[in-house]
């Protein structure tokens, strides 16, 4: 999208990203494994991340449809695996993001 608009992932909602959007995870923010997976976050507006749960059934239909069938449930199991990310991978993890968001 353009001009700070993006699309909730669950619900097609358009809002600014700023102020309307959130990141929403499939698997919880719980999940480390899975936690900064880009498939596994997607933008969501604050209604279906907070008021509606996180939409979880919509969200792994759309993850299948979007990334292959299959995804979502990859995302389960590899959400099940435990990960202890080392101090360094956070930082590059976040150095990456930041990129990411500077050259927005």
């Amino acid at each position: 999208m353009t001009n700070g608009g993006v699309r909730c992932f669950t619900c097609g909602m358009v809002g600014d990203w700023k102020h309307e959007m959130q990141a929403g995870h499939f698997q919880s923010r719980a999940k480390y494994s899975v936690r900064w997976s880009e498939t596994n976050v997607k933008p969501q507006c604050v209604r279906c991340n907070i008021s509606n749960g996180g939409q979880q059934y919509t969200f792994g239909i759309r993850l299948d449809q979007t990334h292959g069938e299959g995804t979502a449930q990859r995302l389960v199991q590899e959400g099940m695996v435990l990960k202890k990310w080392t101090t360094q991978e956070i930082v590059d993890i976040a150095d990456r993001y930041r990129q990411k968001f500077n050259s927005l």
